[in-house]
């Protein structure tokens, strides 16, 4: 009679079990609760005063609302400038800019 072969397992005795690194169970609690926006970062490089401009406006809030927001704000902003045909820098296509900025919404 042979003997039961041994339960094949990815358990490795030799390394102690870990706990699960926090960054990685909160991107990923993130990821299941969000309002299912999707983000992309925006990069700039822009001059120190505003820097300094959108870190005095959130310490100085209430809420102290994060740089992030102030910014979002300032593009939601933009956006309404553009669309009412008083942007700063001209568009040809002004009828185009603004039904895309109103499917943005």
């Amino acid at each position: 009679m042979s003997k039961p072969s041994p339960k094949i397992s990815l358990d490795r005795p030799s390394r102690p079990v870990s706990a699960p690194d926090e960054a990685h169970l909160e991107k990923a609690r993130r990821a299941v609760v969000s309002d299912s926006t999707e983000e992309k970062q925006l990069k700039a490089i822009v001059p120190l005063k505003y820097h300094r401009g959108t870190n005095d406006i959130k310490s100085m809030s209430t809420d102290n609302v994060p740089v992030k927001y102030l910014i979002l704000e300032a593009l939601d902003d933009l956006f309404k400038k553009y669309e009412q045909g008083k942007g700063h820098y001209n568009v040809e296509d002004q009828a185009e800019l603004k039904r895309r900025l109103e499917s943005l919404k």
